[in-house]
């Protein structure tokens, strides 16, 4: 695609939508790829209906109160948030910690491997939340907010995988967007092995769709530490001013972006509440390409430590997780999405 073709098309979305449709990058990074095919009909019909005044999506909320799905709900929105996305380009670099750092593997419980393996991996560019979820935007897509400290700017929490990965769905959906994830609630996964989860659906991820989704464990890491290879994204230290941990601000979470972000725009990816990831808990695998994590397990992976943990819980390779069911008051998530290619 010529340099001029280019042009005329971010000349044409600008006079239709104004400059404001550029915060969606998610959007125009495949509409562009598929402009580039001669596909840019198509693509842009998807454009004008999500940033219509009468957005399309299916009216199913998730109650997280009943677990159960209520169907023929409309939420209360008149438009999609865009959420904010930092584009994490893509990289090699040492996940885990070294044998040197202070407090590792204290999130490995009952295991008996190197729970926090130093080893090369590899992941491929893809966009990643600037924030965890708000409040806010949780409650714009599902009409419901669990929350036990309430606010619109603060993060979203006491939500379990299973919410998390739904929501994900509706929010796609909602933006005219390919969903992520296919959910069977009435099938048993039969890589899921807690015997604490009365749910256990199965979940596949559609790996070509353009949804939002979670991240995974590597992308996860990869982008706290934006480069860094110290305990935390701020150095071998972290102090109050930093981040919120150890119960230092009244015992509670804070507005997202309180503090200053990582050196890739990041906000809060220390502390404040656990972001759900989407891997399964388990051994790291050498020299990985786009790790998913194991195939089977007990238990979903959660990162970055939260606003009660100490210092040691929240480093860059700190890891802990809990069975998909489980919803803490401290348990949230980060919205990922793919890059699309064609």
């Amino acid at each position: 695609m010529g340099d001029t073709s280019m042009r005329e098309l971010l000349k044409i979305i600008v006079q239709e939508k104004g400059p404001e449709v550029f915060d969606n990058h998610v959007l125009l990074a495949g509409l562009l790829n598929d402009y580039a095919l001669g596909e840019y009909k198509k693509e842009r019909s998807v454009l004008l209906r999500l940033l219509s005044d009468s957005p399309e999506g299916d009216s199913v909320l998730w109650d997280p109160l009943s677990r159960e799905t209520r169907i023929g709900v409309e939420p209360a929105i008149a438009a999609p948030v865009i959420p904010e996305l930092v584009l994490i380009d893509g990289g090699t670099f040492l996940m885990g910690s070294p044998l040197s750092e202070p407090d590792r593997n204290i999130g490995s419980r009952k295991n008996t491997y190197d729970y926090e393996k130093q080893h090369q991996v590899r992941v491929d560019s893809f966009f990643l939340g600037k924030y965890a979820v708000t409040q806010g935007e949780y409650e714009d897509v599902t009409g419901d907010n669990p929350s036990e400290f309430k606010g619109r700017n603060l993060p979203v929490h006491k939500i379990n995988w299973y919410e998390a990965v739904i929501y994900c769905n509706l929010r796609s959906k909602s933006e005219g967007l390919l969903p992520a994830y296919t959910i069977h609630k009435d099938r048993i996964d039969p890589g899921n092995y807690c015997k604490y989860d009365d749910f256990r659906w199965l979940v596949y991820w559609n790996h070509d769709a353009d949804g939002y989704r979670l991240p995974t464990e590597a992308e996860w890491e990869y982008a706290c530490r934006a480069g860094t290879k110290t305990t935390f994204y701020t150095g071998n230290s972290i102090s109050a001013y930093q981040a919120n941990f150890d119960g230092t601000y009244k015992r509670e979470m804070l507005p997202v972006g309180s503090f200053d972000p990582n050196n890739w725009g990041l906000y809060d990816m220390h502390g404040n509440v656990q972001e759900w990831c989407w891997d399964w808990e388990g051994k790291y695998e050498d020299n990985a390409v786009n790790p998913l994590g194991p195939a089977t397990g007990e238990c979903r992976i959660r990162r970055g430590g939260a606003y009660l943990w100490s210092s040691a819980g929240i480093r860059s390779a700190m890891r802990s997780s809990y069975p998909p069911c489980t919803y803490h008051t401290e348990m949230g998530f980060r919205l990922a999405c793919s890059i699309r290619t064609m």
